[in-house]
């Protein structure tokens, strides 16, 4: 999750570079910086809440192995990045009598998913605490030392 956030925030400054600089050249300054401005507070919930679906759906697909072909075709991967998908397009839509609020929702919804995958994530660690704990509880002191 965390290296999709890090794609999705690297790709969103480079686009962001590009409105800022064709907003600057066609109505100055005030108007880049405002449009820099909001890009920025947006960003949490465009393309790096995307990217951050989509690297969190294929992490668990990929497990240990090395990237293969066959991870990017798996059916949970798929809906994962779907999801991603569809925030896209419906952010993209011209939808104006919904403004503000479209981009509020579609960012509440995408944060939804990632704190679905830190709390899965933290679940994880704990079971795996246990495990530990559990292990180092049944090892003899003898051999502990």
């Amino acid at each position: 999750m965390l290296i999709g956030a890090a794609v999705g925030a690297g790709f969103v400054a480079f686009e962001s570079a590009g409105y800022a600089f064709n907003i600057g050249m066609m109505y100055g300054d005030q108007a880049m910086i405002s449009n820099i401005f909001t890009r920025g507070w947006m960003a949490v919930g465009t393309h790096i809440a995307w990217s951050s679906i989509a690297g969190a759906a294929l992490f668990p697909v990929k497990g240990q192995e090395p990237l293969k072909k066959e991870h990017l075709t798996n059916e949970r991967f798929i809906k994962l990045r779907v999801v991603a998908i569809i925030l896209h397009a419906v952010w993209d839509m011209p939808l104006y009598f919904l403004h503000e609020f479209l981009f509020i929702g579609l960012i509440v919804v995408a944060w939804m998913f990632i704190f679905t995958f830190i709390h899965a994530g933290l679940k994880q660690i704990s079971r795996l605490n246990q495990k530990v704990e559990t292990e180092e509880a049944i090892v003899p002191d003898y051999l502990s030392s």
